[in-house]
């Protein structure tokens, strides 16, 4: 039987909102300096200074905490996604749409660079596989869509297949950039952009009004 990985409800208190996610930042802090398997309820506690008590309140297991920091990157992932919807992509040139899309996707990386480090660990737990692989499917879908709209790809078929490229390479070059210094990572990130773009450029129908 799997575990609970539902967190409790959401509190309302102030007060209770920052100790949740205290427990989520002290937990991203184990996980970076001793790694997932000794990650656990009283680690945290013990580093955090409470009860384990305390923590069950507003977590029932490790899983459960494994999950909303899943749930919390993904939601940052989608929201982004969802902003880049509303640009005007059916008058954009390919070039104008994928610099922005990675500028944007690159603010979403950094904003949670302490987990997306730990990303490909915490996917492993059974747990949350299913939330990793139904947001793949989001993102696939949301790219498509889009890759219609910049005139991008002959047949569905094609944008879906173009999607997963772009998801798989995107992410995996961005967490690359996150994780290089300042100097190596705007390039890392310059060399992701130059690909996207002849990509997408490649496969842009012609005639496109």
């Amino acid at each position: 039987m799997s575990a609970e990985v539902n967190s409790r409800k959401q509190p309302q208190q102030e007060r209770s909102r920052r100790r949740r996610q205290q427990i989520l930042d002290t937990s991203i802090e184990i996980l970076q300096q001793d790694g997932l398997e000794k990650l656990n309820t009283a680690a945290i506690s013990e580093k955090l200074g409470i009860s384990v008590g305390s923590l069950y309140r507003y977590f029932p297991n490790k899983q459960a905490i494994l999950h909303t920091l899943a749930e919390q990157w993904l939601a940052a992932n989608r929201a982004a996604l969802e902003e880049i919807a509303h640009w005007p992509l059916e008058t954009t040139e390919v070039e104008n749409f994928v610099v922005p899309f990675l500028d944007r996707m690159t603010e979403v990386y950094r904003a949670q660079s302490g987990l997306v480090r730990l990303l490909q660990t915490i996917m492993e737990v059974p747990e949350l596989r299913a939330l990793d692989e139904e947001h793949d499917r989001f993102v696939v879908r949301f790219l498509t869509r889009l890759l219609k709209r910049l005139g991008v790809g002959e047949t569905r078929t094609e944008r879906v297949r173009l999607s997963e490229l772009l998801l798989n390479q995107g992410h995996f070059g961005l967490s690359l950039v996150i994780t290089q210094g300042p100097r190596l990572g705007k390039r890392s990130l310059d060399d992701l952009k130059t690909c996207h773009i002849a990509l997408l450029q490649k496969h842009q129908i012609k005639g496109r009004d």
